[in-house]
């Protein structure tokens, strides 16, 4: 017993003593604009080429938020310096100065007491997407109109209504687009069972040129 107790008591010791002098560690937090998703999206907008980049830094030491007004911070985007110096916890910057797929952002204390504290993380370079929504069963559908949705992701736009949204389907475009992002298909009397839809959108950033996304899906009609 005496030795267990010996042992628990030297293994709780080490334990206290390691959470004692746990290094300080930076955390990096960010957020992209002039870049868009749906409303309704709930993950992380990316950055494109043209967007912009907000991130800052906050520095954890024996579990607490350190004040970091009087401490030298820098801060460099695949290993090029961007800003840098006393208290300086915020930058922004470009997404095109970088010009990679993926951005490295980097923080680093050089001089906190004895310890050079470092942090990088990935921030993802991406372009826009084109998504169509044909909730169907087997891509299959039997009623007339039937209803498929747009969902455009990380465009350089302040929101989606500067979008230009262009379908067609079988190579036919509709003139029923009374909602931009949405398609209402008539199937045309006579129509024969097992017959394909192939349903083709172009999401187009006109004040960009260039940015575009494209998406096909094809869904069945039976009857």
């Amino acid at each position: 017993m005496f030795v267990f107790a010996f042992v628990l008591l030297v293994a709780t010791h080490g334990l206290l003593a390691h959470a004692q002098t746990a290094a300080p560690e930076l955390f990096i937090t960010w957020t992209a604009s002039r870049s868009s998703a749906p409303p309704d999206f709930q993950g992380k907008i990316f950055p494109g080429a043209k967007s912009s980049i907000s991130a800052s830094v906050m520095l954890i030491d024996n579990g607490k938020a350190v004040d970091l007004s009087n401490e030298t911070v820098y801060w460099y985007a695949n290993n090029g310096f961007i800003d840098g110096g006393a208290g300086v916890t915020r930058v922004a910057f470009g997404a095109t100065s970088v010009a990679r797929n993926t951005i490295n952002l980097r923080a680093q204390l050089p001089s906190y007491g004895e310890n050079f504290v470092v942090k990088t993380i990935e921030i993802p370079v991406v372009v826009p997407e084109a998504v169509i929504d044909a909730p169907f069963p087997g891509g299959t559908f039997s009623q007339s109109p039937v209803k498929v949705k747009a969902y455009p992701f990380f465009f350089t736009v302040p929101d989606l209504s500067f979008l230009e949204f262009l379908w067609n389907v079988n190579g036919t475009e509709p003139t029923n687009r009374e909602v931009p992002g949405e398609l209402f298909i008539n199937v045309p009397a006579g129509t024969a069972n097992n017959s394909s839809f192939s349903v083709n959108l172009s999401i187009e950033n006109p004040a960009a040129f260039g940015q575009t996304a494209k998406k096909q899906t094809g869904i069945i009609f039976k009857k």
